[in-house]
């Protein structure tokens, strides 16, 4: 049993990653989220508020651009006439 959780402990720990500091968030990601977000409060559209853990519009979308799994498309959210 002790062995199996010295193997795998590593590999847990390999997983997680510390919080991005504002030095390393990419100008890339957040100019066109910063732009989305103010269009989604000019619209009073839910999303660019704080979600229910206080997350801001801005963090929600450079996280989720620099992960590369999700393309929010925050250049045509900007351009937007109404919520998503």
């Amino acid at each position: 049993m002790l062995l199996a959780f010295v193997l795998l402990a590593p590999i847990s720990c390999s997983f997680t990653t510390p919080p991005e500091s504002p030095e390393e968030v990419s100008p890339l990601s957040l100019e066109p989220c910063t732009a989305a977000c103010a269009r989604l409060v000019e619209l009073n559209c839910e999303e660019g508020f704080p979600d229910e853990e206080g997350n801001e519009c801005v963090d929600v979308c450079v996280s989720t651009q620099e992960e590369g799994l999700i393309d929010l498309q925050p250049e045509l959210i900007s351009e937007s006439d109404s919520c998503p």
